[in-house]
């Protein structure tokens, strides 16, 4: 079983933010004889090293995620103003992530938000 769609950010964009509720939304639907079949491969870990840095995470669980995505974030923004060379950005994230407190269980808001805005300070101050 799968639940199979049309390659657009634009849909799960708009069910975050509208759920529970669903509004329509005029996006292409898959055509399954157009596609005729799927093929799967396991990822190159080594070329894809945030990947590997998100697996990583889940692994870890806790307040990681936050502190990635928030460093990734920052990371990625300083790439597309030219500041910072594309093959850099998994080596920072790294370097955030190894700096994450093990902060595990319930979360609350305001614990993901801490992590969040400490992983961007991070992430700020080792990049001047």
């Amino acid at each position: 079983m799968a639940q199979l769609g049309a390659p657009d950010m634009r849909i799960p964009i708009q069910v975050a933010l509208t759920w529970p509720d669903r509004l329509p939304l005029d996006t292409k639907r898959i055509d399954l004889p157009m596609l005729a079949k799927l093929t799967f491969f396991e990822p190159d870990f080594n070329k894809f090293r945030c990947l590997a840095l998100a697996f990583e995470a889940g692994r870890r669980g806790g307040i990681v995620h936050s502190m990635m995505n928030a460093a990734n974030e920052v990371l990625v923004d300083r790439f597309l103003k030219g500041n910072l060379k594309f093959t850099d950005i998994p080596k920072h994230v790294e370097t955030i992530m190894a700096g994450a407190p093990n902060v595990t269980g319930h979360l609350t808001l305001d614990q993901v938000l801490e992590a969040d805005a400490e992983a961007r300070r991070m992430t700020e101050s080792f990049l001047k």
